[in-house]
């Protein structure tokens, strides 16, 4: 009988750690994949101002307690497609965010027209 570690799940880890800006203190996240989506997503987070430790090889901990509401550098942006999720998380927590449009792998376009679509929905206002 043997073993098997199934690895994080990069959709679920790229989604869940733009929603520790909206947990405003300590956040512990594990099972995270070593995949350069979530190190992105890590960098952008301490850019912002996040403090971020490692625990272990798949997981951190993240302290969103004293996060700026800055724009997400745009060279950040661009190294993933999953970004906008951070639009919705700073709007969330601030009222207002600043996010590029998504890059990452060229696998054509990726519209976001339905996320900004909902975030005028819900009053912000210079969706676009």
């Amino acid at each position: 009988m043997g073993e098997v570690t199934i690895g994080g799940a990069k959709n679920a880890a790229v989604a869940i750690l733009p929603a520790t800006i909206l947990a405003g203190g300590v956040c512990v996240i594990d099972n995270l994949p070593n995949i350069s989506d979530v190190a992105v997503s890590v960098r952008i987070l301490a850019e912002l101002g996040a403090s971020v430790r490692m625990l272990s090889k798949t997981a951190m901990e993240i302290d969103t307690t004293h996060l700026r509401p800055e724009p997400v550098p745009d060279d950040l942006c661009r190294q993933m497609r999953a970004s906008y999720y951070f639009l919705g998380a700073l709007l969330g927590r601030f009222g207002h965010a600043s996010v590029a449009m998504p890059g990452g792998c060229n696998l054509g376009t990726r519209p976001i027209d339905q996320h900004l679509k909902a975030f005028r929905e819900m009053g912000a206002e210079n969706a676009v």
